[in-house]
């Protein structure tokens, strides 16, 4: 069920925003752990009162939540047009200037 949540998380982060694609990780996940711990996909070998139940979950958690704010931070920063780290003109990276201030100049090729 950890696969099925992971990947439903990166869906709902390319298609939500933020603060919703959170919200539906963290349901996402409580539904899958209910799915394990005591419905369809139950074993009777993992108590659910155990370390060994949550531990995994719980990571899981992390990582999904690290994975909706990461996906929506990078859409955000391609939809707002902002250039990736090191992309930058050579004489705004070294000028230390903000993105969007300044002239922005970028080197010629030379004519074949």
């Amino acid at each position: 069920m950890d696969v099925p949540f992971i990947v439903l998380t990166v869906v709902a982060a390319l298609f939500l925003p933020r603060h919703r694609a959170l919200l539906a990780t963290v349901a996402l996940w409580a539904v899958a752990v209910a799915m394990v711990g005591w419905g369809p996909a139950h074993s009777d070998n993992v108590p659910t009162a155990s370390l060994e139940f949550w531990l995994p979950w719980s990571v899981a958690l992390l990582v999904g939540l690290a994975l909706a704010l990461g996906i929506t931070a990078l859409r955000n920063r391609r939809r707002e047009g902002t250039p990736a780290a090191g992309s930058l003109p050579t004489g705004q990276r070294r000028a230390g200037l903000p993105v969007g201030t300044g002239p922005v100049t970028y080197p010629r090729r030379p004519p074949p």
